[in-house]
């Protein structure tokens, strides 16, 4: 019921969920960003990941099937809102196949 309630405001608002239940604002201010950091494991309610700043933040989207310690970088938007629990949320988009080019 709570998660319906937060996707009713979020439309009502001009915001959009992900799947996992993050809300993300439907503007500029959602571009497409892309960090690095240590992958952490599981969290509370969501992966970890540590960024090289120290900031330890949530991870949801499409979160790669990666190994404790493993240094990823991923493209995704800030969540505002999350279920997470622990800082920060960033939502990993999907990656996106690259076409093959033709060979001559």
């Amino acid at each position: 019921m709570m998660l319906e309630t937060v996707r009713c405001a979020a439309l009502a608002t001009g915001l959009l969920t992900t799947s996992a239940g993050a809300v993300m604002a439907n503007g500029p201010a959602t571009e497409h960003a892309r960090i690095s950091g240590v992958f952490l494991g599981p969290g509370v309610e969501c992966p970890q990941l540590r960024l090289a700043d120290g900031e330890q933040i949530s991870l949801t989207g499409a979160v790669p099937d990666a190994d404790i310690g493993a240094a990823l970088t991923l493209t995704g938007r800030w969540a505002l809102m999350s279920v997470c629990m622990q800082g920060r949320t960033f939502d990993i988009l999907p990656a996106v196949d690259e076409p093959e080019a033709d060979q001559p």
